[in-house]
Formats: structure tokens, sequence, C-alpha cells
């Protein structure tokens, strides 16, 4: 089963995305008294470009150089210039990965820096849940990720990884959510919500289908479809208490997604869930 999109692509490439415009370099990547003297016991001048950059990735984006990547030009030139060496000292380091390794190792130690594991993609994915329970907004899931990572001083792995991370805590706050809404509903609305995913021969569609279906503008001519459709809805009794709990952003979400599902794949659902 393929797993559940979390970012957009284009969301994926603004996180992927390393600092170009000086702005940004100056204000990432500006290496200190300490920095500076610490890239300077490197003897070869590829070696202080390549350590330089790893120093400056760890604490942003707050990961470690990847095997073959190759930084942008103007992050090389800034941090070349900064340790008096030549951006395209880089190529010659990025062909070592014993040493890339052995520097990466050495900033771990020196900054009490973890890499990532199983034990902390289970640990964040809880962490996570009551926040994609309040809004499952992707982008703002992954941003809530990276920065609890950068604050427990973990180093966060491929994107792909913290978008699985998002998946499970979505999937998470999704049950969780379904089962406050769930709450709020008696054995009879539950049977008779059950009841609207079937067919009913004399509309040749389910309840639920007939009821979502679009009457058109409101119009004197129309009101009778709109008042037995509301009349419909009300019968139901469900309390607004259902919506009150809920976070803006959830029932937005839910709403979104009742007008989008199929109503086959609710059944589905609806049946697998009295499977459990």
């Amino acid at each position: 089963m393929p797993h559940r999109t979390v970012l957009s692509a284009a969301q994926r490439s603004y996180f992927a995305a390393l600092p170009t415009e000086h702005a940004e370099l100056a204000k990432y990547y500006l290496l200190s008294d300490e920095d500076l003297a610490l890239v300077q016991e490197r003897r070869r001048k590829e070696n202080r470009v390549g350590f330089a950059v790893q120093l400056c990735l760890t604490r942003y984006p707050g990961r470690l150089l990847r095997v073959g990547e190759h930084p942008p030009l103007p992050l090389l030139r800034f941090m070349a210039d900064q340790v008096g060496a030549d951006a395209n000292a880089f190529g010659a380091y990025a062909k070592r990965a014993e040493t890339r390794r052995e520097h990466a190792l050495l900033l771990q130690e020196r900054f009490a820096l973890m890499t990532f594991s199983g034990h902390h993609f289970r640990e964040v994915a809880r962490w996570l849940v009551p926040i994609a329970a309040d809004n499952p907004n992707g982008n703002l899931l992954v941003g809530a990720v990276l920065n609890e990572l950068h604050q427990r001083r973990i180093l966060h792995p491929e994107l792909t990884v913290i978008e699985r991370l998002g998946a499970a805590a979505l999937g998470r706050a999704d049950r969780r959510v379904l089962a406050q809404i769930n709450g709020y509903l008696h054995t009879y609305q539950r049977r008779v919500l059950d009841r609207w995913l079937i067919p009913e021969p004399d509309r040749h569609q389910s309840r639920f289908s007939w009821v979502r279906q679009p009457i058109g503008k409101p119009c004197p001519a129309n009101l009778p479809a709109i008042l037995e459709r509301l009349r419909a809805i009300r019968e139901l009794d469900i309390s607004v208490a259902v919506l009150d709990d809920l976070p803006l952003a959830r029932r937005q979400g839910l709403s979104r997604e009742g007008t989008r599902v199929a109503v086959h794949s609710l059944r589905l659902s609806a049946t697998l869930a009295v499977m459990r």
C-alpha cells in the first residue's frame, strides 16, 4: 500500500532547499571565532571547506551532509570565503567518504548531537499526534517535526522519513478524532448513518449521495428539495457538540473529505471498522 502523501511537490522542494541568498547565508552560516578555530584545525583547504559546510548544515537545516551531495555554489562560496579557501576545493572533499564520516562523528560528539533512529521515530510520532489532531496540515506538521528535532538536538533524516513520520501521526490523529465523534453518537444514530451508505431502490442511490447532490442555485423552484434534505439531516438529531469540540481546521478537513470521498469507499471503511 502506498504511503499517505503529506507534502506537495512544491512543499517538498521548499523543505529540501538550502539557502542561497546572501541575507539567508549570513543569518544561518556566519561562523563564530570558536567555529573558525575548529575549522582551522583541518590542514587541507578542501577539508576546511567541507568541515565548515558540515558544521553549518548540522545547525540549519539540522542534518548531516548527504552522500554525494554538492551544496549550491553560493553557499560553498560563502563558506570558503570565511575559511580562506576556494569553493572548488569542496569537489575533492565530496569524493572522500571516510573523511566526511569522520567529520560527522566529530561534530556529533563535539556538539552532543544524536542521529535519528527508530526510537526517535516512534517517540516524535507520539508527540506529533495531538498537533495532527488539531490541524492535519502536512506543511505545518513537517515544520513542527523539524523544529522539535532541532530542539532535541537530533539530526533529521531524509525528508521521506519525516513524511512517513507525519503520515503515521496523521493516521493516529484521524482515528482519535473519529473515535471522539463516534463517542457522541447513540447506537441508533450509528445504525441510521450506516443505512445512509446503502443504495435505496426508489432513488437508485444512497441517502448520503442524495443529500450531498448539488441542487442548484437557491430559488423558489429548488426550495422544496433544499428543505427535504435539511429535514433528513435534522432527523439524525446529532448534537452540535460534535462540531464544537473539533478544531476549525479539522472541521474544514472533514467537510472537504465528505464531499470528495466516494460512498462505496465510506461503506468499505464502515465494514472494516465493524470487523475490527
